[in-house]
């Protein structure tokens, strides 16, 4: 016997664009995520990101954080 499988079809689900944000209260909240962020795209290589992230911890945090290098 051959067993079907089932997606439930198309729906108008299907053509949404899920979109998500976060929102950040204080300028120590906003360093620290630029902080998290930035280690985490020098990790999976993404330098330019990582980069943004660093100006926000340079504006919000008050650290130089050297160019192309994780904040620590």
């Amino acid at each position: 016997m051959h067993a079907e499988t089932h997606t439930g079809g198309l729906w108008v689900g299907k053509f949404l664009k899920t979109c998500t944000y976060q929102r950040v209260l204080t300028d120590e909240a906003s360093a620290l995520v630029g902080e998290y962020c930035s280690r985490l795209c020098m990790l999976e290589g993404f330098v330019g990101h990582a980069e943004q992230a660093n100006i926000r911890v340079r504006r919000y945090g008050g650290k130089n954080v050297p160019y192309a290098t994780a904040a620590e």
